[in-house]
């Protein structure tokens, strides 16, 4: 409805950046609205990756448009291992990767 400009740097759901479990508005890239989010860490958990179980921590991020699951790894990285979202008919969507990069494999 119009332009508005913002301070600071604007995140958006980028879930693969760990730095957006620390924010409280995120853009919505498919509709260009700032939304007020707010992130919760849930529980120790752990994410089954092709075979292999890696530890994680459980966060809900809480938005206008749903309230998302995500897992992170536990390690320094923060890597984004999974997500589980509410999706049309009552079902739910879940992003879980086939392999986790070796830290090398994300330098190259």
């Amino acid at each position: 409805s119009g332009r508005r400009e913002l301070d600071d740097c604007v995140q958006t759901f980028a879930y693969w950046n760990p730095a957006i479990l620390d924010s409280s508005q995120l853009l919505n890239s498919q509709t260009g609205e700032l939304e007020d989010v707010s992130v919760t860490m849930e529980s120790l958990d752990s994410v089954d990756v092709n075979g292999a179980t890696v530890e994680a921590t459980r966060y809900r991020l809480e938005a206008a448009s749903g309230a998302i699951t995500l897992w992170y790894s536990n390690d320094e990285s923060r890597r984004w291992l999974a997500l589980e979202a509410p999706a049309k008919g009552g079902r739910k969507i879940r992003y879980i990767p086939v392999r986790i990069p070796a830290a090398d494999d994300l330098l190259a």
